[in-house]
Parts: C-alpha cells; structure tokens; sequence
C-alpha cells in the first residue's frame, strides 16, 4: 500500500509538471506573439513618423527654393535696371 500511494503521488506530480510545461510554453508562446504585433505597431508609427518628417522637408525645401528663386529674380532685374541707367562719369574740380 505504501509503495502504491509513492507511485500515485509520482504519477501526480508528473501530470502537474507536465500542465504546468504546457502551460508556460502557452505563455511565453502568447507572449512572443504580442511582442511581435507590438514591434510592428511600433516600426508602422516609426514609419508614419519618418514620412511625415520627410513630407514637411520637403516642403520647407520647396519653400526655400521658391524664396531663392525668386531672390534670384530681384537681383537680376535690380542688375538689369542698374545697367540701364547712364554712366556718369565723375568730375575731378
């Protein structure tokens, strides 16, 4: 009888273990999986980030450009009318 309860509780305690592996691998299994879904909503919003950045660059690139382009423009027709008026020439007294 001894012996017979010593093998019951040997055959318990190896069911436990057995639940108790399942269980964890279960676990870090759900676990892994939610890690991975939070990396790609993670590198989705990096991403959103990145090209929402690299939208208003280009922008304020566009922008600056425009400012040059036209700065350009003043300068010459500034050039332009500079060269048109005459020549005076200086006189020495």
């Amino acid at each position: 009888m001894w012996n017979t309860n010593l093998e019951n509780a040997g055959r318990d305690a190896e069911r436990v273990l057995e639940r108790l592996k399942d269980s964890a691998e279960d676990f870090f299994e759900k676990q892994e999986e939610k890690i991975s879904r939070l990396n790609g909503t993670i590198d989705a919003k990096i991403s959103k980030q990145l090209t929402s950045l690299m939208d208003k660059g280009q922008l304020q690139l566009g922008q600056l450009e425009e400012r040059i382009s036209k700065y350009i423009l003043d300068v010459k027709k500034i050039w332009k009318n500079l060269s048109r008026l005459p020549a005076k020439t200086a006189t020495i007294r």
